[in-house]
């Protein structure tokens, strides 16, 4: 049980980003670093942004 439960701490703060679902779930809450989480309200600001990137980047060439 020990090492599942380190298991999963570890599985969690791992990755550079993580997405979870809420601010007040598990997920987030054993996430040491919370600057990397990437929440649901986020994701549409994240997207458009590399849009826009993708975008100017197509009109330089």
């Amino acid at each position: 049980m020990t090492f599942a439960t380190l298991g999963l701490i570890a599985g969690l703060n791992w990755p550079t980003t993580i997405a979870c679902k809420s601010d007040s779930g598990g997920c987030y809450l054993l996430r040491l670093d919370k600057k990397t989480v990437i929440l649901p309200q986020q994701f549409k600001n994240i997207l458009a942004e590399y849009e826009r990137n993708k975008n100017k980047s197509k009109r330089r060439k």
